[in-house]
């Protein structure tokens, strides 16, 4: 299984979360095409980043920042199988523009969009019985 098929808001996190945490997930889950700053989720939260950051860390391993960067990229998978161009992808997920998708998709993902695809059509090769 690839790192990206595995989507940020797993619902088996959902029970470790805390209240602060999961706020800022449902926030960053239903405005991830947008940009989001710390202020943005402070507003939301009612709490300041450095609690944010750190509650974040403390409950998913990792800042919001890269888990919305991790969402982004996860849809954008999901999207280039059904065949959308990655140019509308890149601005449908909230990327600035297609290089910005390619150069965090190959971060994540380890290959660039076009190989992910290449390699999800090419059949697997079958082994033969010697």
């Amino acid at each position: 299984m690839e790192k990206f098929e595995a989507l940020p808001q797993d619902k088996s996190n959902a029970t470790r979360l805390r209240g602060l945490t999961k706020a800022v997930v449902a926030f960053i889950g239903s405005n991830f095409n947008r940009r989001i700053t710390l202020r943005d989720l402070e507003a939301e939260t009612g709490s300041n980043s450095f609690r944010i950051i750190r509650a974040f860390r403390r409950d998913l391993g990792t800042t919001p920042h890269a888990y919305l960067i991790e969402l982004r990229v996860a849809r954008a998978a999901e999207l280039l199988l059904e065949g959308e161009p990655a140019a509308e992808i890149a601005s449908e997920v909230g990327f600035v523009d297609q290089s910005h998708l390619t150069r965090h998709f190959k971060r994540q993902c380890g290959k660039t969009p076009r190989r992910f695809l290449c390699d999800r059509a090419r059949p697997e090769a079958v082994p033969t019985g010697a």
